[in-house]
């Protein structure tokens, strides 16, 4: 650039209370290790060379936004705090020096000895392992930070471990970050899309590797902070009781903040209205106000099959709202059917000793702004999709029990 190159540019920006919060990715022509060294060390969050990856490029955004994301709502969340408290960034996050456990699911030595190497006087904890139950039986049991696997693992498995991970609640915030090759990085990504946090290219970098590792592990930390302690009292007034999702408040004033930063990035929201049309309650469920363990075992299924980034709330009875931020159409269609496998499976073997009908799933979905202009439009958009999809199952309904036309005069 005239007169200032970007190096210059990011040190400036991050000296900036106003702006140091934002994300910054360096992209260049220029190669060799000495200009990444010098992007990171200025403060830039990531480093990209031309000709730029679109895939990579979409990814590296994703991952980064996310923890800005994460970095507000902390910061949201200590606003009410005494001003003596409140540090909300990065050196309260981060400042203390605890060693920070990351574990290695591989059975490539090379690849083992090198992120070793490049780890090696940082303030990591590496634990290298290459047998699926144990690594899984490490991430339950102990503290985890980050885990680290190679996607190229033999029929999907590295995949089939990140989906497990964040499916369990003990373990969702631990920050996955998934090895692949250039050549594999188109099928790499809709498992990148999915389960993983970022992604590495292999041949690995150390500066890569270690960029990723420092803000997967910030994260993690924010994560981890916006859902303890500090934040109980807040957490109470925002949750509904029962399913332990947000309440309706909660998600008419995200609904809002959401459209407005979409607006900002230019970026599409997804929502998708839930309701659970129920026939008759479970033995189980007899005598439970409003089918209690419907209810519970509900929001566990969608609490454990969106992302961090996304957004669940109990709005009735039996009706649910799922945000998903910077998502198309197509995406949140995958969503619902991956929702609905789900819960009437779950159904189905809640009624399995029991005469009645198994609850069905309704789904309705609109996408801002192709949709609407407004988070009021928004859920009149959802809601109106949403009864078309009832009036269609009740169709269905009726042409399964009415008799059918027989012949004659």
């Amino acid at each position: 650039m005239p007169g200032i190159d970007g190096f210059e540019v990011t040190r400036k920006l991050k000296k900036d209370a106003t702006t140091n919060n934002i994300p910054i990715v360096l992209v260049t022509s220029l190669d060799g290790h000495d200009y990444k060294v010098i992007g990171y060390e200025a403060g830039a969050d990531d480093f990209l060379n031309k000709p730029v990856n679109k895939n990579e490029l979409v990814a590296r955004v994703k991952s980064l936004l996310n923890l800005k994301k994460c970095k507000d709502a902390f910061r949201e969340g200590e606003a009410d705090t005494p001003s003596e408290e409140n540090e909300a960034d990065d050196t309260r996050v981060t400042g203390n020096q605890e060693v920070r456990s990351i574990l290695l699911y591989t059975s490539n030595a090379n690849d083992a000895k090198s992120i070793q190497m490049y780890l090696q006087g940082q303030n990591y904890r590496l634990k290298v392992l290459d047998c699926v139950n144990e690594a899984i039986e490490t991430i339950q049991k102990e503290n985890i930070e980050l885990f680290m696997a190679e996607h190229a693992l033999k029929d999907s498995i590295c995949a089939e471990i990140f989906k497990s991970i964040k499916q369990n609640n003990a373990t969702k915030n631990t920050q996955l970050l998934m090895l692949t090759t250039r050549d594999k990085l188109e099928e790499s990504l809709t498992d990148i899309e999915l389960w993983s946090d970022d992604f590495l290219v292999k041949p690995i970098n150390i500066h890569e590797l270690r960029a990723r590792t420092r803000v997967l592990i910030k994260k993690k930390e924010y994560f981890g902070r916006l859902y303890a302690g500090t934040h109980k009292p807040v957490k109470v007034a925002i949750t509904d009781e029962l399913s332990g999702l947000y309440n309706r408040e909660y998600f008419e004033h995200f609904l809002d903040h959401e459209i407005k930063r979409s607006l900002r990035q230019k970026a599409p929201v997804t929502l998708i209205l839930m309701e659970i049309e129920v026939h008759a309650l479970p033995a189980n469920d007899a005598g439970h106000f409003a089918g209690e363990n419907i209810v519970k075992k509900t929001a566990d299924i969608i609490k454990n099959n969106i992302r961090e980034v996304d957004f669940a709330a109990r709005l009735s009875e039996m009706k649910y709202v799922i945000t998903l931020p910077g998502t198309d159409f197509d995406t949140g269609q995958m969503v619902i059917r991956r929702l609905n496998r789900l819960l009437q499976s779950l159904y189905s073997s809640m009624y399995a000793d029991d005469t009645g009908k198994p609850p069905s799933v309704i789904f309705g979905c609109a996408v801002y702004p192709s949709d609407a202009e407004s988070s009021e439009l928004l859920i009149s958009a959802a809601q109106k999709a949403l009864d078309i999809s009832k009036m269609e199952y009740q169709e269905r309904c009726r042409a399964l029990t009415d008799p059918a036309p027989t012949g004659g005069d």
